[in-house]
């Protein structure tokens, strides 16, 4: 028993088993730091947000991972469903928990057709799933794009006159 608890090989390798955390804890307390005068609690809320929107986005490729999807088949079809529903609610100023529930009940059913029609296009083209996966996000955010961009923007510019 001549170990010693601060071992230096074991010291060692628990720093480059833990490089990136430390690098990471180093760069953010570096910038609290150097940013001067934000407040405790703003810093603080802001984890909070981003923890949340975080942990939204990993839940939403459990499916698709569990499914056996690779992660860049469904989300861009996945993330414009409730991107449309979010922008519905909002445009219709529907706040609070009322709202997020709301976004759910909107984004659910179009979730559902977007990847019944990819499902079925991706069954089509068997061996070939990462080009059609390729351009169904392209066609999909062209699409989406020129709906949100003309359609929308129009509609939204004339509420805001009024």
């Amino acid at each position: 028993m001549n170990q010693s608890f601060f071992d230096a090989k074991k010291l060692q390798n628990l720093f480059i088993d833990n490089l990136v955390v430390i690098i990471f804890v180093v760069f953010v307390a570096a910038g609290f730091v150097l940013s001067g005068g934000v407040p405790h609690i703003f810093f603080l809320n802001e984890l909070v947000d981003r923890i949340f929107r975080n942990i939204f986005l990993v839940l939403s490729l459990i499916i698709p991972v569990i499914a056996g999807l690779g992660l860049n088949f469904g989300i861009v079809i996945g993330a414009m469903a409730g991107q449309l529903s979010i922008i519905f609610i909002v445009y219709h100023d529907v706040g609070g928990l009322s709202g997020l529930l709301l976004c759910f009940l909107l984004a659910t059913p179009m979730a559902i057709l977007f990847g019944f029609l990819t499902g079925k296009l991706y069954n089509k083209v068997r061996g070939q799933e990462m080009i059609a996966s390729l351009i169904v996000g392209f066609f999909a955010q062209g699409v989406y794009n020129f709906i949100l961009l003309f359609v929308v923007g129009c509609i939204i510019q004339k509420k805001k006159k009024d």
